[in-house]
């Protein structure tokens, strides 16, 4: 039998030495991924520099959104977990999010939990289930039911009434495109935290998750605002509203798809500033991370987008 020469050996080990790096890095990238995203957050001075880009690096495509709730519920799979899986599996590549990937993370996500989970892709999964596990309507209902009854005189007998009840539905519609990270103005140079849907003026706005309503009031920047809170201390912020729900109050318990308040364009000024923009609901997601002392604000358009599907009828009963 030929004996290889000692070049020939030291070519051959050079290249399996060559594929088990390339392995070994392709294996490891997701975590590295994953460890450098909790170094940014844990790390003030380096989200403090650049949190729109950040905030752009762990958003999920509304499309791949609606596939991977429509998985995890049918597989009874925590839905943040089901999306930490994905954003692993996909790098945080917006363009890796596709339908063939869903499989390969409900694989992963029936061998494993949240508590599986190392380190760094837990904290990911913290920022995740902060806000994901809490989505469950559109803040732009799809319609309004109203019921009117109209009391008559039934008869000459002014003791003797009836009611007459009619029913109509109005239809609601709105437009929004990605201006997460858009420069503003007003108040200074800065950048736009949350996403604009545009709508007329008194369309209604309801919450987008459960929570308790923790502000109801006026805030110079957004007007006639509505913050809503989550278990998590996940803070849903609704603003520029032409007027609340004179129901609502702070303290109450919301649902998602309850009414808070209505489309306008109060703001940009001090109480009963309006029309310095149009009319327009302004919806801010702000979550909390270990070591920030602020809130974090992540993209809501993919979450709106998303949303789309899970629109609400309204119901209102009016008596003459």
């Amino acid at each position: 039998m030929k004996q290889n020469s000692p070049r020939v050996k030291e070519k051959i080990k050079a290249a399996i030495a060559k594929k088990v790096i390339a392995a070994a890095i392709i294996a490891i990238v997701p975590a590295l991924f994953i460890l450098l995203l909790m170094m940014f957050f844990m790390q003030g001075t380096g989200i403090n520099k650049n949190p729109m880009a950040m905030a752009k690096g762990i958003d999920i495509p509304a499309a791949y959104l609606t596939l991977a709730r429509q998985s995890s519920d049918e597989n009874e799979i925590d839905f943040a977990y089901f999306l930490t899986l994905s954003a692993e599996m996909a790098k945080f590549n917006p363009d890796k999010y596709k339908s063939d990937l869903i499989p390969k993370v409900l694989e992963r996500a029936r061998t494993g939990s949240p508590a599986s989970l190392n380190k760094s892709s837990k904290t990911i999964y913290d920022m995740y289930s902060g806000y994901y596990n809490y989505l469950n309507a559109s803040p732009i209902p799809k319609s309004k039911i109203t019921t009117t009854r109209t009391k008559r005189l039934k008869s000459v007998n002014p003791e003797e009434y009836e009611y007459e009840t009619s029913t109509t539905e109005t239809f609601y519609s709105y437009s929004h495109y990605d201006d997460f990270g858009a420069q503003r103005t007003f108040g200074g140079n800065r950048a736009h935290e949350g996403n604009d849907l545009i709508a007329s003026a008194g369309v209604p706005i309801v919450s987008i998750s459960d929570g308790i309503v923790r502000d109801m009031n006026w805030n110079d920047f957004g007007g006639n605002i509505v913050g809503v809170i989550t278990g998590p201390d996940t803070y849903f912020y609704y603003a520029h509203m032409q007027s609340f729900n004179p129901d609502l109050h702070e303290g109450d318990y919301v649902n998602a798809g309850d009414l808070l308040g209505y489309v306008g364009n109060s703001g940009y000024g001090p109480p009963g500033t309006t029309g310095m923009f149009v009319n327009h609901l302004h919806l801010q997601i702000g979550i909390k991370i270990d070591g920030l002392k602020e809130r974090f604000y992540v993209s809501p358009y993919n979450i709106v987008t998303f949303l789309d599907d899970y629109r609400v009828t309204i119901y209102e009963e009016i008596s003459n």
